[in-house]
């Protein structure tokens, strides 16, 4: 068996603060060889073999000096830029195809509401079948109040019958 040992020199600090390396004496290298024989149980009749040597160690004398990462390229504010960009891109897709859809959609049932309930006798004019009359009362509510009165009149001159039994159910509830 053959074992090599390898040991730094000692730091010592001197009076004035400042730290310098120190070789091992002799005493103290056989004492850490004895104490290695007998770690591995050192045989010399095997032809075991133990060697301590002491030598310096490289020691860099320069600091390390955590490198400056410029703001942009920061992981959490990368992180944080991808997130807002997200939302602006979320935000114009919004105002920018959703809303007009979403005005054009309003427009076109608004239309046929306000075309029945303007001419009085319109699009839920005599000629026209009972539930004809029931979708333009539904959209009621974003007309005018002048014209849910002309509406609704239209429909019990129509449709008397109709209009008690929606009566009827109003009281029954």
């Amino acid at each position: 068996m053959t074992v090599a040992v390898l040991l730094d020199d000692v730091a010592k600090v001197s009076a004035n603060g400042k730290s310098s390396a120190q070789a091992l004496t002799a005493a103290q290298i056989d004492n850490i060889t004895k104490l290695v024989k007998n770690a591995v149980g050192f045989d010399e009749t095997r032809g075991d073999n133990v060697s301590v040597v002491n030598e310096a160690f490289h020691q860099d004398s320069s600091e390390l000096k955590p490198e400056s990462v410029p703001l942009w390229q920061r992981p959490m504010v990368q992180d944080i830029t991808r997130l807002g960009l997200g939302a602006l891109l979320l935000l114009a897709i919004a105002l920018g195809v959703l809303r007009p859809m979403i005005r054009n959609l309003t427009a076109q049932t608004m239309t046929p509401a306000l075309a029945g309930g303007a001419g009085g006798h319109g699009a839920g004019g005599a000629g026209s079948a009972p539930g004809e009359s029931a979708a333009v009362g539904g959209g009621a509510p974003t007309l005018a109040y002048e014209q849910q009165v002309v509406q609704a009149k239209t429909l019990v001159t129509q449709d008397p019958k109709r209009v008690a039994q929606v009566v009827k159910t109003w009281v029954g509830e």
